[in-house]
């Protein structure tokens, strides 16, 4: 490089440095807290530090905590999808009491899987209600997803044939109480 071109990035280097260090004009915030007046600078907080609202937070657009309820359903329903896989499903949740529930997922080329209530016992109902197998580790696990139920299954593949449990997902059941 030469000498001029040197003295000229030597000139130019320190403004150009100070620049992306500074925030020149940043706003600055008030605020009233417990009746006296709060000023901010924005400038003092580090660049790249965004302000994320706590979830939940009026007007952020995120939801809030789901509420603890009692869960109630009552379905009787048959599912399938597009990869083949098809069942049935009977529930029947009062008050957050587990009262019937059957299920037999048939996954095509994998094995079927089946659920029924006798072979469990509930050891939970707030805020989820919980079936435990009585002779295997398998739990199953149902709760409110917006204004569906979820019926999800974890540690079960005793109750499935060949490797059925691993191609296994929740059964969902919307309001009208058709699940899929």
């Amino acid at each position: 490089m030469s000498n001029p071109c040197r003295h000229l990035l030597l000139l130019l280097l320190p403004p150009l440095l100070a620049a992306c260090t500074s925030q020149v004009g940043a706003p600055v915030v008030r605020r009233d807290v417990g009746g006296s007046v709060e000023t901010k600078s924005s400038a003092a907080q580090p660049v790249g530090v965004i302000a994320v609202p706590p979830v939940g937070a009026a007007g952020s657009g995120k939801p809030g905590p789901i509420p603890v309820r009692a869960l109630n359903v009552a379905t009787q329903c048959e599912f399938s999808d597009e990869t083949g896989a098809h069942g049935r499903m009977a529930l029947q949740i009062e008050a957050a009491s587990v009262k019937r529930f059957t299920a037999e997922v048939n996954i095509p080329r994998r094995g079927v899987c089946n659920f029924d209530l006798a072979r469990f016992r509930q050891t939970e109902t707030m805020p989820t209600p919980v079936l435990v197998s009585n002779d295997t580790p398998c739990r199953v696990y149902v709760w409110e997803q917006g204004s569906a139920v979820t019926v999800a299954f974890n540690s079960c593949e005793a109750n499935c044939t060949a490797d059925a449990y691993s191609y296994l997902w929740p059964i969902l059941v919307d309001p009208s109480g058709k699940c899929a």
